[in-house]
Protein backbone atom coordinates (compact mmCIF):
# COMPACT_ATOMS: atom_id res chain seq x y z
CA UNK A 1 0.00 0.00 0.00
CA UNK A 2 1.24 3.24 -0.98
CA UNK A 3 0.32 6.60 1.89
CA UNK A 4 -0.70 10.17 0.58
CA UNK A 5 2.35 11.44 1.41
CA UNK A 6 3.58 9.45 -1.29
CA UNK A 7 1.12 11.52 -3.97
CA UNK A 8 2.36 14.89 -2.57
CA UNK A 9 4.00 17.56 -5.15
CA UNK A 10 7.43 18.31 -3.66
CA UNK A 11 9.72 21.02 -4.99
CA UNK A 12 13.15 21.99 -4.28
CA UNK A 13 13.45 25.57 -5.58
CA UNK A 14 11.74 27.76 -7.43
CA UNK A 15 13.17 30.08 -10.15
CA UNK A 16 11.45 33.01 -11.31
CA UNK A 17 13.20 35.04 -14.44
CA UNK A 18 11.91 38.26 -16.09
CA UNK A 19 11.33 38.00 -20.17
CA UNK A 20 12.09 40.66 -22.24
CA UNK A 21 10.99 40.42 -25.72
CA UNK A 22 11.84 42.94 -28.39
CA UNK A 23 10.01 42.92 -31.89
CA UNK A 24 12.67 44.95 -33.57
CA UNK A 25 15.79 46.84 -32.64
CA UNK A 26 14.21 50.40 -31.68
CA UNK A 27 11.49 49.33 -29.71
CA UNK A 28 11.24 48.96 -25.92
CA UNK A 29 10.44 45.58 -24.96
CA UNK A 30 7.59 43.59 -23.66
CA UNK A 31 8.33 41.91 -19.77
CA UNK A 32 6.91 38.77 -18.67
CA UNK A 33 7.26 36.30 -15.62
CA UNK A 34 8.56 33.43 -15.99
CA UNK A 35 8.83 30.86 -12.85
CA UNK A 36 9.86 27.29 -12.69
CA UNK A 37 10.56 24.54 -9.95
CA UNK A 38 12.73 21.66 -9.90
CA UNK A 39 10.53 18.72 -8.69
CA UNK A 40 11.39 15.94 -6.46
CA UNK A 41 7.88 14.43 -7.68
CA UNK A 42 6.63 12.82 -10.95
CA UNK A 43 6.20 16.75 -12.94
CA UNK A 44 3.81 14.69 -15.06
CA UNK A 45 1.06 14.90 -12.03
CA UNK A 46 1.01 18.22 -11.45
CA UNK A 47 -1.96 20.52 -12.75
CA UNK A 48 -2.22 23.84 -11.58
CA UNK A 49 0.34 26.47 -10.89
CA UNK A 50 -0.32 29.62 -8.76
CA UNK A 51 1.43 32.73 -8.07
CA UNK A 52 0.86 35.20 -5.63
CA UNK A 53 3.12 38.25 -5.65
CA UNK A 54 3.43 39.73 -1.98
CA UNK A 55 4.71 42.84 -2.67
CA UNK A 56 1.43 43.94 -5.21
CA UNK A 57 -1.13 41.08 -4.26
CA UNK A 58 -1.10 40.18 -7.93
CA UNK A 59 -2.23 36.35 -8.35
CA UNK A 60 -1.76 34.57 -11.72
CA UNK A 61 -2.64 30.99 -12.15
CA UNK A 62 -2.48 28.35 -14.99
CA UNK A 63 -2.86 24.83 -15.95
CA UNK A 64 -0.66 24.89 -19.59
CA UNK A 65 2.53 24.16 -17.38
CA UNK A 66 5.51 23.24 -19.48
CA UNK A 67 7.06 20.29 -17.61
CA UNK A 68 10.62 18.51 -19.09
CA UNK A 69 13.99 16.86 -17.59
CA UNK A 70 16.89 17.09 -17.48
CA UNK A 71 19.32 14.35 -16.70
CA UNK A 72 17.67 12.94 -13.54
CA UNK A 73 16.25 16.67 -12.42
CA UNK A 74 12.55 17.61 -13.48
CA UNK A 75 10.73 20.97 -13.79
CA UNK A 76 7.89 22.08 -13.70
CA UNK A 77 6.24 25.95 -14.87
CA UNK A 78 5.44 28.80 -16.40
CA UNK A 79 6.73 31.32 -19.09
CA UNK A 80 3.79 34.26 -19.82
CA UNK A 81 2.78 35.58 -16.43
CA UNK A 82 2.14 39.11 -17.25
CA UNK A 83 1.06 42.19 -15.31
CA UNK A 84 -1.89 44.28 -16.04
CA UNK A 85 -1.58 46.66 -18.69
CA UNK A 86 1.37 49.35 -18.02
CA UNK A 87 2.74 48.13 -15.17
CA UNK A 88 5.85 46.14 -14.28
CA UNK A 89 6.62 42.46 -13.17
CA UNK A 90 7.22 43.44 -9.11
CA UNK A 91 10.15 42.67 -7.38
CA UNK A 92 9.66 40.64 -4.20
CA UNK A 93 8.75 37.49 -2.66
CA UNK A 94 6.37 35.42 -5.16
CA UNK A 95 4.12 32.92 -2.97
CA UNK A 96 4.14 29.79 -5.58
CA UNK A 97 1.60 26.74 -5.03
CA UNK A 98 1.59 23.81 -6.97
CA UNK A 99 -1.48 21.49 -7.08
CA UNK A 100 -1.43 17.63 -8.38
CA UNK A 101 -3.94 15.41 -9.96
CA UNK A 102 -4.83 14.51 -6.44
CA UNK A 103 -5.65 18.09 -5.23
CA UNK A 104 -2.61 18.09 -3.04
CA UNK A 105 -0.66 21.00 -3.00
CA UNK A 106 2.83 22.36 -1.93
CA UNK A 107 4.08 25.86 -1.60
CA UNK A 108 7.84 27.69 -2.16
CA UNK A 109 8.40 31.05 -1.72
CA UNK A 110 10.67 32.64 -4.25
CA UNK A 111 12.35 35.90 -4.37
CA UNK A 112 12.97 38.14 -7.28
CA UNK A 113 14.80 40.91 -7.42
CA UNK A 114 15.81 42.71 -10.87
CA UNK A 115 16.32 46.04 -12.85
CA UNK A 116 13.19 47.94 -13.60
CA UNK A 117 15.73 49.45 -16.45
CA UNK A 118 14.90 47.33 -18.93
CA UNK A 119 11.60 48.28 -19.43
CA UNK A 120 13.25 51.89 -20.70
CA UNK A 121 16.12 50.10 -23.06
CA UNK A 122 15.90 49.71 -26.71
CA UNK A 123 16.60 46.69 -28.89
CA UNK A 124 20.27 48.48 -30.01
CA UNK A 125 21.19 49.43 -26.36
CA UNK A 126 21.14 45.84 -24.85
CA UNK A 127 24.24 44.08 -26.09
CA UNK A 128 26.34 47.29 -24.25
CA UNK A 129 23.99 47.16 -21.36
CA UNK A 130 24.44 43.01 -20.58
CA UNK A 131 27.93 43.25 -21.50
CA UNK A 132 28.13 45.67 -18.43
CA UNK A 133 26.96 43.05 -16.05
CA UNK A 134 28.72 39.96 -17.59
CA UNK A 135 25.52 38.64 -19.10
CA UNK A 136 25.78 35.11 -20.97
CA UNK A 137 24.26 35.33 -24.76
CA UNK A 138 23.12 32.37 -26.46
CA UNK A 139 21.01 31.54 -29.48
CA UNK A 140 17.74 30.15 -30.35
CA UNK A 141 17.75 28.85 -33.74
CA UNK A 142 14.28 27.65 -35.84
CA UNK A 143 13.36 25.75 -38.91
CA UNK A 144 11.16 27.40 -41.46
CA UNK A 145 8.25 26.24 -39.22
CA UNK A 146 9.54 28.20 -36.06
CA UNK A 147 10.39 24.71 -34.01
CA UNK A 148 13.17 24.73 -32.04
CA UNK A 149 15.91 22.97 -33.46
CA UNK A 150 18.64 24.74 -31.71
CA UNK A 151 19.79 26.81 -28.43
CA UNK A 152 22.77 27.17 -26.61
CA UNK A 153 25.54 29.66 -26.08
CA UNK A 154 26.33 31.47 -29.00
CA UNK A 155 29.80 30.60 -30.42
CA UNK A 156 31.78 31.97 -32.81
CA UNK A 157 30.75 28.82 -35.74
CA UNK A 158 26.85 30.53 -34.97
CA UNK A 159 28.19 34.06 -35.19
CA UNK A 160 26.41 35.47 -38.35
CA UNK A 161 23.78 33.89 -40.76
CA UNK A 162 26.11 32.38 -43.01
CA UNK A 163 27.88 30.36 -40.15
CA UNK A 164 24.44 29.15 -38.73
CA UNK A 165 23.57 28.38 -42.16
CA UNK A 166 26.45 26.45 -42.85
CA UNK A 167 26.31 24.29 -39.62
CA UNK A 168 22.11 23.93 -39.91
CA UNK A 169 20.98 23.24 -43.33
CA UNK A 170 17.30 23.57 -42.10
CA UNK A 171 17.75 26.66 -40.35
CA UNK A 172 15.42 29.83 -41.24
CA UNK A 173 15.46 32.01 -37.95
CA UNK A 174 17.28 33.02 -35.46
CA UNK A 175 16.80 35.14 -31.81
CA UNK A 176 20.02 36.03 -29.80
CA UNK A 177 19.29 35.53 -26.21
CA UNK A 178 21.03 37.50 -23.46
CA UNK A 179 20.94 36.66 -19.36
CA UNK A 180 22.09 37.69 -16.34
CA UNK A 181 24.60 35.47 -14.33
CA UNK A 182 21.65 35.08 -11.41
CA UNK A 183 18.89 34.65 -14.22
CA UNK A 184 16.60 37.07 -12.76
CA UNK A 185 16.20 38.49 -16.48
CA UNK A 186 16.58 37.31 -19.73
CA UNK A 187 16.24 39.57 -22.97
CA UNK A 188 15.22 37.59 -25.98
CA UNK A 189 16.52 40.18 -29.26
CA UNK A 190 14.41 40.08 -32.28
CA UNK A 191 13.93 37.36 -34.62
CA UNK A 192 16.44 37.83 -37.67
CA UNK A 193 16.17 35.54 -41.03
CA UNK A 194 19.02 32.90 -41.45
CA UNK A 195 19.89 34.16 -44.85
CA UNK A 196 23.18 32.26 -46.60
CA UNK A 197 25.55 34.87 -48.13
Amino acid sequence: MFSCSQNLPEVKYALPTVIFEYENEDSLPKGRLSIFVESASEVRRYNTITIKSLEKNYVWDTNDIVKFKVSDKMYAGYTNFVAPDGEEIPSGVYEITYINADDEKTEINATLRYDTVFYKTKGTEIPDLMKTKRAAISILIYNIDKKVIFFGEKKDELSNSRKIWNKYKDAAFYQDVWTLPDNSVMCVMPLKEVVPE
